[in-house]
């Protein structure tokens, strides 16, 4: 290697140690640290499908695949994940009572909806959000307006469509920040 080359190599990697420094501690961040953790989530194959579909374009940093229609098996690090975990409990909340009709569910949970929040997205990203948070045995209220989603429910649900949105955008969710219990 020439001396040219050697430049182009020392300047390489002092441009992937200066996006390392600048980018640490921002959730924002392209450079994903920690160790990836994977998992296997249980759901309905249309859930599964739409799962995928959401979180599989290619500037999304999670890994996502199909178990043979069994769900999902989604790839990411320990935040993106916690997040994911959020969601997918989310999607199917209904289902952990079995003996409850779906739809009789979501009508008793209206009355906790306490928070409100509009998040902006691309068309196909709100489309494909819009879609799951839609399923009647999702406790939320969704709609949609071209590219953005309106959801209404728990503070915690709310909190759990932020961390999906920001996954949605190429972005770790911030770290949760720990509520006193009494």
């Amino acid at each position: 290697m020439g001396a040219a080359g050697l430049v182009v190599v020392v300047f390489a990697l002092a441009a992937v140690a200066l996006a390392a420094f600048l980018f640490s501690g921002r959730n924002d961040s392209p450079i994903r640290t920690g160790p990836k953790i994977e998992m296997v989530f249980p759901l309905q194959a249309s859930k599964a499908d739409a799962v995928y579909e959401m979180l599989s374009p290619s500037d999304i940093h999670v890994i996502v695949g199909r178990n043979n229609g069994e769900g999902v098996h989604v790839r990411g690090t320990s935040r993106e994940m916690r997040a994911i975990e959020q969601f997918i409990d989310l999607l199917s909340r209904a289902g952990k009572h079995p003996d409850i009709d779906p739809v009789a569910f979501v009508e008793r949970q209206k009355s906790t909806w306490t928070d409100r929040e509009r998040f902006k997205l691309t068309r196909k990203k709100a489309k494909a959000l819009a879609k799951l948070l839609a399923y009647n045995d999702v406790p939320v209220l969704v709609s949609r307006n071209g590219s953005r989603v309106t959801v209404e429910g728990t503070e915690d649900d709310i909190r759990t469509v932020r961390a999906i949105v920001e996954i949605l955008k190429g972005r770790e969710p911030a770290a949760e920040k720990h509520r006193p219990t009494n």
